[in-house]
């Protein structure tokens, strides 16, 4: 089954580069990744071209909208059954990362899943680990906003794909899309479920 992975990118250039090769370096090779140049002014698109070169690679690159607006607009290209999220200044350490989640989701019949997280400062240096519970609803999320964007992969056959699009009307441009969206799911009642796992 088909992983989409989703990277809105906005004057990235010192990390996209080690956040795209994060998904090149996935043990799991059925994936296409899809990144979103939401009008970067500096180097980042030009990054970005150079891995189009990749066939599971797509790159857009479109006029400055907003990081929900950038992930919504490749959350409409995904071709996968599964969407997993990686902002462009993130990366995933685990090359076993999408493995490890879709065989837990798999198991558990979920469709849902996040995982635990490291947090590095901008030198390299590991900050903290935050561990995930086993699994969080709507109002446990409310009172602990736990996940993080490049730790969730949904399953689409389970989770609609609208449920995933950001609201896109938010004053503030850099309103944390990523928070709503989690809401909006758990909200329809489906549960988040953790793998405590960096």
């Amino acid at each position: 089954d088909k992983v989409s992975v989703v990277i809105p990118v906005y004057n990235c250039e010192k990390y996209i580069h080690e956040a795209i090769e994060s998904v090149i370096a996935q043990s799991y090779l059925d994936w296409e990744l899809i990144a979103v140049d939401d009008g970067s002014t500096d180097g980042s698109s030009e990054i970005l071209d150079e891995f189009s070169c990749d066939p599971r690679i797509h790159v857009i690159h479109q006029e400055n909208g907003g990081v929900a607006a950038a992930r919504n607009a490749g959350i409409e290209l995904c071709s996968g059954r599964y969407i997993a999220f990686l902002d462009a200044d993130d990366i995933w350490c685990d090359c076993h990362k999408l493995e490890k989640q879709l065989r837990f989701m798999k198991r558990r019949d979920v469709g849902m899943c996040f995982s635990s997280y490291e947090t590095i400062s901008e030198n390299g240096v590991s900050i903290n680990v935050v561990h995930v519970p086993d699994r969080i609803d709507y109002k446990g999320f409310l009172k602990n906003t736990i996940t993080c964007s490049h730790t969730v992969v949904f399953d689409t056959q389970r989770i609609a794909r609208e449920l995933l699009m950001a609201p896109t009307s938010f004053p503030d441009k850099d309103f944390p899309e990523d928070l709503s969206v989690w809401l909006q799911v758990l909200k329809e009642g489906y549960f988040a479920y953790g793998l405590d796992d960096v």
